[in-house]
This record gives C-alpha cells, sequence and structure tokens, in this order.
C-alpha cells in the first residue's frame, strides 16, 4: 500500500476513533446512583444501565480494534492479512478500516474452518 493510501486510511481511522471515543462518554453509566423509589423505575433504568454497559463494552473493543490499526498503520504492516500476509483488499478497507483479515480468511474464521487463538483464551 502506497504511503498516500495508508494517510487516507490513518484519517479515516482517526476520525472513527473520536466517534467512538464520543460514543462511549455519551454512554457513560453512573452505575452508584440509587435512583428513583418506584420498583417499576428502578427495573427500567437497571435494564437501561445494563444496556448502557454492553454498549460502552462493544465501543470499548471497537475502540481496541481502531487503535490496533491504526498501530499497523505506524508499522508499516496496514492492510495485510494477519493470517495469509495477502493484501487486504481497498474495497473492504474503505467500508472496514480496522480489519484485520482477507475475505477468504474471514470467511474460514466465520465457518470455523480456521480458529484464532484469541478465540481459544476467550478475549
Amino acid at each position: 500500500m502506497d504511503k498516500r493510501s495508508r494517510e487516507r486510511f490513518k484519517k479515516l481511522l482517526l476520525e472513527a476513533r473520536d466517534d467512538l471515543k464520543g460514543q462511549n462518554s455519551r454512554n457513560h453509566v453512573n452505575t452508584n446512583d440509587e435512583g428513583p423509589a418506584d420498583l417499576g423505575e428502578r427495573a427500567t433504568n437497571e435494564s437501561t444501565s445494563e444496556f448502557l454497559i454492553q454498549l460502552r463494552a462493544r465501543g470499548a473493543e471497537a475502540l481496541q480494534m481502531v487503535d490496533d490499526a491504526l498501530a499497523k498503520v505506524e508499522d508499516g504492516s496496514y492492510g495485510k492479512c494477519e493470517l495469509c500476509a495477502a493484501a487486504i483488499p481497498t474495497g473492504r478497507l474503505k467500508v472496514m478500516p480496522w480489519a484485520r483479515f482477507c475475505i477468504e480468511c474471514k470467511s474460514k474464521i466465520e465457518s470455523g474452518e480456521i480458529v484464532l487463538e484469541e478465540e481459544l483464551e476467550g478475549r
């Protein structure tokens, strides 16, 4: 991948990181707040809190993937499949700039043909 393309994807990744950080801060939940005394309101608030906590966890995971991709831009390995080292198609990177795998390897992972080490470790 040429320098110009790497810079373009770096810009996309930085924008994605900023968006995710903004979402994470908006989804912050104060779980120490006792909230309303009404039992129905408490149940609703607990459900909302659980949802926001899950959303925040997914946001943190997505943020980590973006940060990992930015590190690859810096070390020159961005745009290469982590399994087979083939170039990840530019179209795929435009849709998902933090993609770790080429389409073929991703398909093998999804079908269970390939099991990633982090899945074995329960990441």
